[in-house]
């Protein structure tokens, strides 16, 4: 789309002939059709309103704008699709540029909505499919003075490239701080010394400032140089345009007392500002370098997500398994996951059983059997046993993908404080300029002796530190920071809104395992027959668990280490019973281990003692039974204790905490009732 092209879209008005046509979703016969197609020609300035079921798609022509036709559409009951993409932007120097940049690409005809984060430097646009493609997007955002991206694959690639571009950015800002910082430094300590050491008295001189501040205001400040011509081009201000005036300012009215001395006075010629540009650049540089370091953590949360995606898979081709990239997989592949692993694709297991650990995206601590038939995520572990998966989703269809996709709307959403400083600033560097003419006249007709000299300063001061970026820079970065920090403690936010709403929270249900408990279960006691030793019964159920990855398992070796228990014997046949327990040979011995239900039917009628049972039950602990053929040798009593911050939580907070409740594990008690394995 070329400049003249893009200026058309934008300048277009509701008076104006236009023509869309719009993919409609939801129809199911000619009355669905024809409902649609009245609707749509009943709108205001409409001239022609024509809907095609066969192809789906409607087709509008007149003075309407897209919202209306979106809306239009909606208000009978269907849908036009659009589909949300993700532009990593580059040559944003302030929330002005954000604001101009998301004005110029949510004017564009198939763009439903636009919202730019100078923050996290990426541009979300939602677009109707067959209107207007991702590069035209990319190109309006060029032909504004900017660079949009338009990743080829996946959040992979955009992570890929927001980094680099954020690692080019710093790499360049770096190179103009080395010369900014050392002469602001040199400039300083020269104004400070000079009166006091007749060296740097005859040393120093006007024209060696001259010298000195070129470099600074033409190479290290030639980004605000930059950028105030790309917005000045395009009839806009923003951040840039205050620096570049100001600095300039400053540097052409000391350089024109320099070579033009009988223009001015005495009093004025006696004093030149170039430290005032050197200084303002070399401080804003490094604000801005600092700015891209924490800039550069905001993606993190984005990366945590996408690193639970494995890079390859093995995929099951008749007797043998081969290696291939995530990316080749298909609809009805058959994947082997090992225990350990995690799992590549959403799918359906066909062979095999296991306990999968899905907390990263369900928040669930405990993981859940799943056996043939049953389905799993992309992105959860297989803990126990090996799964062979017949692949439903994969790719962007997976349920990791969307989590990533949902967790990057959000970080991209405005919350409603943000969009009255957007407003704000839209207004403010026009408003600064205004107020800096004013300073600048009031002074030279008003103020004392050097008129000039002090109206300049004042005008230049007005212009410099009236900077609207934090402004524009501290609710998104929060809002980013909010989210992600959210997503990797397993709490996904919608929108940024919700995170401005939550100030207004009385109530806050909260589930117990995994959030007010940690979700690993220890052993709080061991009870052994005549005969055993607690630590007997510890070596032989830390045995029958070793290399077991379920929690209650990983729990119970734990506690024989911790009491030093080091003669463990690794079990040399091991079989899972989902909901039940575990039956291993440990030692030529078949032992049982799990819950007292499974232990009776396994091992021959093998009863827990009601007393033993009753004090568990008191304790608040779960009752794994241990039994080695067909005879009891003790039981374990296990809980997941509290976590330390959720009694911080429970104590600080005012507001009213609910949670779903255990008739045996309050959450307000350091014991809860795991389920055995």
């Amino acid at each position: 789309m070329g400049a003249d092209g893009v200026a058309a879209a934008i300048d277009l008005g509701a008076n104006e002939h236009r023509r869309f046509d719009l993919p409609i979703e939801g129809m199911s016969c000619a009355s669905c059709a024809a409902k649609v197609e009245k609707a749509l020609g009943s709108l205001h300035g409409a001239r022609r309103a024509a809907v095609n079921l066969a192809t789906k798609v409607a087709t509008v022509e007149g003075a309407v704008t897209l919202r209306e036709v979106l809306d239009t559409v909606t208000g009978t009951g269907f849908t036009v699709p659009t589909r949300t993409h993700v532009l990593p932007v580059s040559g944003m120097s302030c929330a002005s540029c954000a604001s101009k940049i998301e004005r110029l690409v949510g004017a564009l005809p198939g763009v439903t909505a636009a919202a730019v984060s100078f923050a996290d430097e990426t541009l979300t646009v939602s677009l109707v499919p067959g209107m207007i493609t991702r590069a035209g997007v990319a190109a309006t955002v060029g032909e504004a003075g900017y660079t949009a991206i338009v990743p080829e694959g996946g959040d992979t690639d955009l992570l890929a490239i927001a980094d680099e571009m954020r690692s080019r950015e710093k790499r360049e800002l770096r190179r103009r701080l080395l010369v900014a910082v050392p002469i602001a430094v040199l400039f300083m300590v020269a104004m400070s010394l000079r009166s006091r050491l007749a060296l740097i008295e005859r040393i120093w001189s006007p024209w060696l400032e001259l010298v000195l501040a070129t470099p600074v205001q033409f190479y290290a400040g030639w980004p605000f140089l930059a950028g105030s011509w790309k917005a000045l081009r395009t009839r806009s201000t923003d951040m840039n345009v205050l620096i570049a005036t100001g600095t300039l300012a400053a540097y052409g009215f000391s350089l024109a007392m320099l070579l033009f001395p009988t223009f001015f006075s005495g009093a004025h010629a006696s004093h030149v500002y170039f430290e005032a540009a050197v200084e303002i650049i070399a401080l804003i540089l490094l604000g801005r370098y600092l700015e891209a370091s924490a800039k550069a953590k905001t993606g993190t949360a984005i990366r945590l997500l996408v690193g639970l995606q494995p890079k390859e898979a093995l995929r099951l081709e008749g007797d043998t398994t081969r290696p291939v990239p995530i990316d080749r997989l298909r609809s009805g592949d058959l994947i082997v996951v090992a225990p350990g692993e995690r799992i590549p694709v959403d799918g359906v297991v066909a062979d095999g059983q296991s306990a999968v650990d899905a907390s990263a995206l369900t928040g669930e601590a405990e993981p859940v059997d799943r056996g043939v038939g049953d389905e799993v995520m992309s992105g959860s572990v297989n803990v126990s046993g090996r799964l062979v998966l017949r692949a439903s989703r994969v790719g962007e269809e997976t349920t990791l993908a969307q989590v990533v996709r949902l967790v990057r709307e959000a970080q991209g959403t405005k919350a409603p404080v943000q969009r009255l400083a957007d407003r704000v600033s839209a207004v403010f560097v026009p408003a600064v300029m205004v107020v800096a003419t004013l300073s600048f006249i009031g002074w030279l007709a008003l103020g004392p002796e050097p008129r000039l000299a002090n109206a300049v300063v004042s005008a230049v001061t007005v212009l410099i530190i009236a900077c609207p970026c934090a402004l524009g820079l501290a609710t998104p970065t929060a809002v980013i920071v909010g989210v992600g920090r959210g997503a990797t403690q397993g709490i996904l936010i919608k929108n940024a809104e919700a995170i401005e709403q939550m100030q207004s929270l009385r109530v806050l249900a909260l589930d117990k395992t995994g959030t007010l408990t940690a979700g690993k279960p220890v052993v709080q006691t061991v009870l052994a027959v005549a005969g055993k030793s607690r630590a007997d019964v510890l070596r032989i159920a830390a045995s029958a668990e070793l290399g077991n990855r379920h929690p209650i398992a990983i729990g119970i070796v734990r506690a024989a280490e911790s009491e030093g228990i080091a003669e463990l014997t690794h079990p040399s046949r091991t079989r899972n019973h989902p909901g039940g327990g575990l039956e291993a040979i440990v030692g030529g011995q078949t032992v049982w281990i799990g819950s007292p239900v499974f232990v009776r039917r396994m091992a021959g009628g093998v009863e827990v003692p009601e007393a033993w049972q009753r004090e568990l039950d008191a304790a608040r602990s779960s009752v794994i039974a241990v039994a080695v053929e067909q005879r009891l040798s003790g039981v374990l009593g296990t809980a997941d204790p509290l976590r330390p911050e959720a009694r911080a939580f429970r104590s600080s907070t005012k507001s009213n905490v609910c949670s779903r409740r255990s008739a045996r594990s309050p959450w307000s008690e350091t014991a809860s009732t795991t389920p055995p394995h």
